[in-house]
């Protein structure tokens, strides 16, 4: 199964950890986990455990194709995590699943047993892009208006800028689920 995903995530230090806190977006293309269904989901993830696999998690999951250029956008505030796809409402999550510790950014495609294309002999290739990034720390944005500070970094000729304040102490990288 191939799973393409955005995501800002805390380190899971233990089973059941409080301090975990995840929000992804992933995209199966060739369905998995028991659905053959392509299936774009939204989930805000409050704990796990690993082995027996067990996650307290709220996922929203929409029946369709993503392929090409997309915006995602996800609001964090006031308790309630809201999922935009391409300026449309997709998801609200909150209660026990919000946010609850600082959170790295990260981009993955990972492999999963099961869901995957039959064997056509040929090498498959399987790529994520990634056009920007933009985070607004402290601050509600519609998506308009990151489409709006988008186009203005890029008049600007911004084409790289990390306003994002270093971790103290520095957060890793998770990318080992």
């Amino acid at each position: 199964m191939v799973v393409q995903t955005f995501y800002a995530i805390a380190p899971l230090r233990f089973d059941f950890d409080p301090q975990y806190s995840e929000i992804d977006w992933e995209y199966l293309p060739n369905g998995g986990w028991g659905d053959v269904h392509t299936r774009l989901y939204a989930v805000s993830w409050q704990t796990a455990r690993l082995d027996p696999w067990l996650a307290v998690n709220d996922a929203t999951q929409a029946q369709r194709s993503v392929d090409g250029w997309h915006e995602l956008v996800v609001q964090v505030s006031g308790g309630h995590t809201r999922w935009y796809l391409d300026g449309a409402d997709f998801a609200q999550h909150g209660g026990r699943n919000y946010p609850v510790v600082p959170m790295s950014i990260s981009f993955s495609i990972w492999f999963s047993p099961g869901g995957l294309l039959p064997d056509a002999g040929a090498a498959r290739s399987y790529e994520e892009r990634v056009d920007w990034v933009f985070h607004a720390r402290n601050q509600v944005l519609a998506p308009a208006q990151v489409r709006e500070r988008i186009a203005a970094l890029r008049r600007a000729g911004v084409h790289r800028h990390d306003s994002v304040p270093a971790a103290d102490p520095p957060l890793p990288s998770s990318c080992d689920l």
